[in-house]
């Protein structure tokens, strides 16, 4: 786990004071033909470092941060391909006068949830789209914040040259019968510049005269969004939508320009007591709503807005292999997630989503059922089901492959042995006739507070395709921590898949090697 956030800093003659974290990554590729581990990065590489080490300073006359990245022969920004470039990644100086908040250099920030604007950094998929401008935040009250935005989009050591400007203000409001709502309202504008503008005008010229059209220097994406809390319901809407923009047509890959609409609501109702419930209905609607600062790029890069996934968000290895991956111009998803707690030893979770594309064709499906039951202060055990249906053609790219449909049972065995010892056990069985066809998974986890931890796992493709051999892959991890310093030793081997992170996936090959980390905080 990336170790980003500040411990308690340091002071000194109460002029200031200083705080940081370093992580640091190194990969040994091992070459595997069997799954496809022969990319350059096993032929040539070899080895591959990356990492990142903040600083921050924070005074009362102004706040600094920094953050030196480095990356030599990695795989994480191209992941076939070993990149290496060092230098400054981020830095910031901002300083607060009375109701206004002033900040230069690389911006992070959002305009309500990310429809319409979210710079952001997930180093551990290759994603750090800050903004390289300003920002500057007015709070009249403690109910209303403005904040305004303007500068290039980063790309690795530089930036793109199109300029990103905008403005959002939000509104908390109390009204009588305990209700509370918050309001928000949000503008952008992406200006092409005219090398970018050549690259578009070029490539449109090259189609035949009925799919030409003349592209606009400006785009202008707007969003309206409101969230509710009344007694035990909370109720959340928004909406947004782009003027006519250059996007990439999703059947021909030629650009085409088209409005764009992106609608989404939730429903959550919450019921404390001897028997607790909860409920939370979501549903989200995109239409054309591609939105980058360039569009020559494609995949996560480039990205203006943030769009993850709404469907459930899985962690065990053969739960997490089958993914939605967000559709930018034509998606639907509907998503029901139920909890109920019987009494203090027995809790159900049933979750259920559809995602739906052009025509109403399935893009991904699942249906998910747990049961957790507490034996004891030291013992619990949860168990459960789920079903996919994947959408391999449209969600991986794999033009006339069939749907993966997948059943897969698994449990979980938590046993705190003493107050410093405890024990973890997982298993899940993947039964599928599509893709690489059926795997067990099986991983167990021994920690030794507060220093050690150590796990062993093996997932095998125990029915494989036909004309496919049996693979073991094996993980092995140990990890020791001292103080806010952690050490990591991993031995990993995996198939090719969807790697996510907070609803944002990217597809990455196989992978067979040696993983060393180390972090720490200060």
């Amino acid at each position: 786990m990336l170790a980003y956030s500040q411990t308690e800093p340091t002071q000194s003659n109460n002029t200031g004071t200083f705080s940081g974290s370093f992580y640091g990554n190194t990969n040994a590729f091992i070459r595997d033909t069997k799954i496809g581990a022969t990319t350059p990065l096993y032929t040539q590489a070899l080895s591959a470092v990356e990492g990142w080490f903040n600083a921050n300073y924070n005074s009362k006359m102004v706040n600094v941060s920094l953050r030196y990245d480095f990356y030599h022969n990695s795989n994480l920004l191209q992941p076939n391909m070993p990149y290496s470039n060092s230098g400054i990644g981020y830095w910031q100086i901002n300083k607060v006068v009375e109701k206004f908040d002033f900040s230069v250099g690389y911006i992070y920030d959002q305009f309500g949830s990310g429809s319409i604007f979210r710079a952001y950094w997930e180093p551990l998929i290759g994603i750090d789209n800050a903004i390289m401008g300003a920002r500057v935040i007015f709070k009249p009250d403690q109910n209303l914040t403005i904040k305004a935005i303007s500068g290039k989009q980063k790309y690795r050591f530089g930036s793109f040259e199109p300029i990103v400007k905008g403005v959002n203000a939000e509104q908390s409001l109390s009204l009588k019968h305990n209700i509370n709502t918050t309001l928000g309202a949000g503008l952008l504008n992406r200006t092409l510049d005219i090398t970018t503008m050549k690259g578009i005008a070029d490539n449109i010229n090259s189609y035949d005269l009925s799919d030409r059209f003349v592209p606009k220097y400006n785009e202008f994406a707007y969003q309206a969004y409101a969230t509710t809390y009344i007694k035990d319901f909370t109720i959340g809407l928004e909406y947004a939508k782009k003027s006519i923009d250059i996007i990439q047509n999703e059947s021909s890959s030629k650009m085409v320009n088209r409005e764009g609409e992106f609608i989404q609501g939730n429903l959550s109702w919450s019921h404390v007591g001897k028997r607790g419930i909860g409920v939370n209905l979501q549903y989200r609607k995109l239409n054309n709503f591609e939105f980058r600062v360039s569009p020559l790029e494609n995949g996560l890069t480039a990205l203006v807005n943030y769009l993850p996934s709404i469907t459930r968000q899985n962690t065990y290895r053969l739960m997490a292999r089958y993914n939605a991956v967000t559709q930018f111009n034509n998606e639907q998803t509907t998503q029901c997630d139920i909890t109920y707690t019987h009494n203090e030893k027995n809790l159900f979770q049933l979750n259920g989503s559809l995602v739906t594309g052009k025509n109403n064709v399935t893009l991904f499906r699942e249906v998910y059922l747990d049961w957790l039951h507490q034996y004891s202060d030291k013992l619990k055990l949860l168990l459960g089901l789920q079903s996919i249906q994947f959408n391999q053609a449209i969600l991986q790219g794999e033009p006339g492959a069939e749907d993966v449909f997948t059943l897969t049972p698994f449990s979980e065995l938590n046993y705190d042995i003493n107050s410093k010892k405890s024990l973890r056990i997982e298993a899940q069985f993947l039964s599928s006739k599509q893709d690489s066809g059926s795997f067990v998974n099986v991983m167990i986890d021994f920690n030794i507070a507060p220093h050690w931890s150590f796990s062993a796992g093996d997932m095998i493709n125990i029915i494989p395709k036909s004309g496919s051999d049996k693979i073991h892959f094996y993980t092995l991890f140990a990890a020791y921590t001292e103080g806010p310093s952690r050490v990591a030793l991993a031995y990993v081997k995996q198939l090719a898949g969807f790697n996510c992170n907070g609803g944002i996936c990217r597809f990455e090959p196989a992978f067979n090697g040696v993983k060393l980390t180390l972090s720490s905080t200060f």
